[in-house]
């Protein structure tokens, strides 16, 4: 069945994550992570939690998370990201900066930026529902 050759492909990229140092993904979770008020980035966080729970998912901004909706679900759900590059607006207050940011892994500096990114317009509009629907 599908969920049987899910699982297989999971356990797979999990026994294989032992020998990796840092996943990156850059960009474009944003064609549906705020799709359904959320309800599909969530489907996707728990679907990479397999690999992030053994090892660092470092992320940066793509062209798909320049719409409002989209950007206010990226900010939120990877508002942990190494920053020292201050705080972004969202419609709750700020959170830390993970538009923009760099960190060390053994000699590399690596540096997430998006050369796309939204205008300070967009920024200021990055909100998220503040309830679901009832089901």
């Amino acid at each position: 069945t599908a969920s049987m050759c899910a699982a297989n492909v999971s356990a797979g990229l999990v026994s294989e994550v032992k020998d990796t140092d840092m996943i990156l993904q850059v960009g474009d979770y944003g064609y549906n992570l705020d799709t359904m008020y959320g309800l599909i980035g969530d489907q996707f966080m728990r679907n990479i939690q397999q690999l992030t729970a053994y090892v660092p998912f470092m992320v940066s901004i793509g062209n798909h998370e320049d719409g409002a909706g989209a950007l206010a679900h990226f900010s939120h759900r990877f508002r942990h990201m190494p920053t020292t590059s201050g705080v972004v607006p969202v419609s709750t207050g700020t959170i830390a900066n993970s538009w923009f940011y760099s960190w060390d892994a053994g000699l590399v500096h690596y540096v997430a930026i998006s050369t796309g990114a939204p205008s300070a317009a967009v920024y200021s509009r990055a909100t998220l529902p503040h309830h679901r629907p009832a089901p």
